[in-house]
């Protein structure tokens, strides 16, 4: 049985300018993304979370070998839902990974 990836909606953040008060005008472009593994969250690490942090991960975005794109602290859209990426990008070492997706990220519900 063979591991497959679905397809997402990531929304890249791109900074276009500042406003009056010098705080940076960002722009965000949906761009569809293949492949991402997405995976729920383990259940003791995210009741830690919860309790430390107060965010409870609802999934784990394995994110494929070769992507560039700019994954934190973004909104991506899962099953038609939306979803924000939150903490730092998790790597494994290329050596140990015999699959396809090189990178995870947690995301949370975004509200």
């Amino acid at each position: 049985m063979a591991l497959h990836g679905t397809k997402v909606i990531l929304y890249e953040r791109q900074q276009i300018g500042v406003d009056d008060f010098g705080v940076p005008v960002i722009q965000e472009t949906p761009v569809e993304i293949d492949d991402v593994l997405v995976g729920s969250a383990s259940s003791d690490e995210d009741n830690s979370t919860v309790q430390l942090a107060g965010i409870r991960a609802e999934y784990v975005l394995g994110i494929p070998y070769g992507d560039t794109h700019n994954w934190l602290d973004s909104r991506v859209e899962i099953f038609g839902e939306m979803y924000q990426t939150y903490g730092d990008i998790i790597r494994g070492i290329d050596a140990n990974i015999p699959l396809r997706w090189k990178h995870n990220i947690k995301v949370k519900r975004y509200e």
